[in-house]
Parts: structure tokens; C-alpha cells; sequence
């Protein structure tokens, strides 16, 4: 089942409270995130939310992960 919206807002609290990823996580973090980020040369509508992903990238969090999957699942 997919989303109607591409990303969520986060309050700077929800971020502080979130444990970091692993290594192997983070790694595919990144990797979906730059993914991402090709597709929304053309996608309009996912382009803000890859943006944000993009910040996360040094310091993935658990939270930044569950954006990442809300974005996959609005992909599909």
C-alpha cells in the first residue's frame, strides 16, 4: 500500500531522541538516498524530501531510515 505524501516533517526532538545506524545500515541508507536523488531529476514531487534525506546522510538515524522507507514506499 503506498502514501499519498513523499516525506514527513520532523521536529529537531524526534531527531535528538533517534539512535544511530549501524555502519551496514547507514551504508544502505546512503545508497537509497542517492537513488533517490537520481529519480527526482524528474520527479517534481519527491524532490524536497530527497533533499532532506540528503542533509542526513553523514549522521543517518533510526528516524531518517523510516523516512527513507516512507519515500520508497511512495515510489513504488
Amino acid at each position: 500500500m503506498g502514501v499519498s505524501t513523499p516525506g514527513e516533517k520532523r521536529e529537531f526532538e524526534d531527531r535528538e531522541d533517534s539512535l544511530d545506524l549501524t555502519h551496514e545500515e547507514a551504508f544502505r541508507f546512503r545508497a537509497i538516498v542517492a537513488r533517490g536523488n537520481y529519480l527526482a531529476q524528474d520527479r517534481s514531487d519527491v524532490q524536497f524530501a530527497v533533499k532532506e534525506l540528503s542533509r542526513r546522510m553523514s549522521t543517518p538515524k533510526e528516524c531518517d531510515w523510516i523516512s527513507a522507507k516512507r519515500l520508497g514506499r511512495y515510489l513504488i
